[in-house]
């Protein structure tokens, strides 16, 4: 198992589009009404797809891989939070902290055993005020989020994770959701 993180984002732009096409109703090939159908296709002006990835071996100027310590997965062996199904948030590291980077993981389970699927999210929040909470994302089904270079938010203000049953970041959800919660400083 590695002792380290490395991550890569691959998103397909795609576009859509509805088409108008003729076609014919009977065997003599007289034109029948036209019928609209919706297309996709990728947005030429990216190529098909945005890719990103990092690699570099030491601290790279600007880069995400550091030299710094990671917490919650040492010597390549992940420590594992479970979040509640009532909703509860859990911050991510401690409040009012500067991380070169935070990685969230949506394990896709319920608890340690690996053996109960759970479809619930992972909401990822952002307090702006002590007890104020805005959502940032939502983690679907073994998603996961890297933040890089968070800064410090102020006095007890942070980055929280809760388990949520819908992609708007409800208050509670049918299982508890196994995460990783990992900080770079």
């Amino acid at each position: 198992m590695a002792d380290h993180i490395k991550y890569a984002l691959s998103v397909d732009m795609v576009d859509e589009y509805t088409a108008t096409t003729a076609y014919t109703n009977d065997e003599n090939n007289n034109a029948g009404s036209d019928v609209a159908a919706t297309a996709y296709r990728h947005y030429s002006a990216v190529g098909g797809s945005i890719g990103s990835s990092v690699s570099a071996v030491t601290q790279a100027t600007g880069g995400i891989e550091i030299a710094g310590t990671v917490t919650n997965y040492s010597s390549g062996t992940p420590t594992y939070t479970s979040l509640a199904a009532d909703g509860t948030k859990q911050v991510v590291g401690a409040e009012n902290t500067v991380y070169d980077g935070m990685f969230i993981k949506h394990t896709g389970f319920t608890d340690t055993d690996f053996d109960t699927k759970t479809y619930q999210y992972v909401a990822v929040f952002v307090e702006h005020s002590s007890g104020a909470y805005t959502l940032i994302a939502s983690i679907p089904h073994k998603g996961a989020l890297f933040l890089p270079h968070t800064p410090a938010l102020g006095s007890s203000m942070g980055y929280y994770v809760a388990a949520s049953n819908n992609v708007a970041g409800g208050t509670s959800s049918s299982s508890t959701v196994l995460t990783q919660l990992v900080t770079i400083t």
